[in-house]
């Protein structure tokens, strides 16, 4: 039994988004260059499961947000940045102590 995880990509958008530091332990930073209006942030497990969505994000320079791990654990994530509804990126992530 195979799981796979689709992404669909929207023209219009750059697909650049790099996340610093990478790996991580507390906090990062998300930087792309598409001036953010409504991010959200979703992060995925390896399992293509949706473990964790900020929607509350602050908007820095009109491209660059800040986030916490908050309750993540160790391990390695795909993030994916929406913004007004379309996908800008898909990266991935590791949170480590």
């Amino acid at each position: 039994n195979t799981n796979s995880v689709s992404i669909n990509e929207t023209a219009g958008y750059s697909k650049e988004m790099f996340v610093f530091p990478n790996p991580f332990s507390t906090y990062a930073t998300l930087q792309t260059s598409n001036i953010l209006k409504n991010p959200r942030l979703t992060f995925y497990n390896l399992y293509g499961q949706s473990v964790k969505q900020i929607t509350s994000l602050t908007i820095k320079f009109g491209n660059t947000i800040s986030f916490n791990r908050d309750n993540l654990p160790n391990g390695t994530y795909f993030i994916q940045l929406i913004d007004d509804n379309q996908i800008i990126s898909t990266n991935k992530l590791v949170i480590t102590d």
